[in-house]
């Protein structure tokens, strides 16, 4: 799947670059406007094949994950240099390799409650999951499914021997969705860098992954100001002599 892969990253950066181009003509994109607009555009492409093509191979993700990166830096006014996390936590979005999980574990449960209603797809399941059962040195996409979610951080156990129940499903989603907040949040406790941004409440639920109301701030150079004194992507000594 390695063309896809490179197919895909390439269509995803052009719609990305096309769509904040925008802002030459009709003047600042709010970050709101800017993250429906990529769920519209941009993450299409960037999730396309994704439950059929499980990331097994970090490399070819990659590409797809710069240009996820790239896309919410402009959108929020943040530099290079900005931590990786706070593209995610600040505006409610996933990272790409926890996302394309989902969706392939969401796949999953799809397939597996339409049951014998769609003999193909049962078929196809079926012989995935005694590929994986019976011939262990052969890749199946059960057994890719399961160094997919080992493979996050923190991993994700999921036996394919064990046999698939709703349960079992629903259990897995929830422990992928527990484990990126888990991650997230300690990033963000723990980089000294967020220690500001570590301290603000965003909801009151405590949710990490929120849309933060600063966002919406109308004059686009106070909102920028005011997230990078937030997130320490900022000319201050305090960053660039850290």
């Amino acid at each position: 799947f390695a063309k896809h892969y490179s197919i895909k990253a390439a269509k995803a950066s052009k719609v990305a670059k096309s769509t904040r181009a925008a802002e030459a003509l009709i003047g600042d994109i709010p970050p709101w406007e800017g993250r429906v607009l990529y769920s519209a555009r941009v993450d299409p492409h960037l999730t396309f094949g994704c439950e059929v093509s499980l990331d097994i191979d970090a490399t070819l993700l990659r590409p797809l994950g710069d240009v996820q990166h790239q896309y919410l830096r402009r959108s929020l006014g943040l530099s290079a240099r900005c931590a990786t996390v706070v593209l995610f936590t600040d505006t409610g979005l996933q990272p790409l390799r926890y996302r394309r999980a989902l969706l392939a574990l969401r796949y999953l449960q799809y397939m597996f409650l339409l049951g014998d209603t769609a003999s193909l797809i049962s078929c196809a399941l079926t012989e995935a999951f005694a590929l994986a059962c019976n011939s262990p040195s052969s890749s199946s996409w059960k057994s890719d499914l399961h160094h997919v979610l080992a493979g996050l951080q923190p991993p994700v156990v999921f036996d394919y021997h064990c046999p698939l129940s709703a349960t079992l499903l629903s259990r897995l989603v929830d422990a992928v969705t527990a484990f990126l907040h888990a991650s997230l949040r300690q990033v963000v406790s723990t980089l000294p860098k967020l220690s500001l941004l570590a301290t603000c409440t965003k909801t009151g639920d405590g949710a990490v992954l929120a849309f933060w109301h600063y966002l919406h701030v109308l004059v686009p150079q106070h909102r920028v100001a005011l997230m990078r004194l937030l997130v320490s992507d900022h000319p201050l000594a305090v960053e660039c002599l850290r």
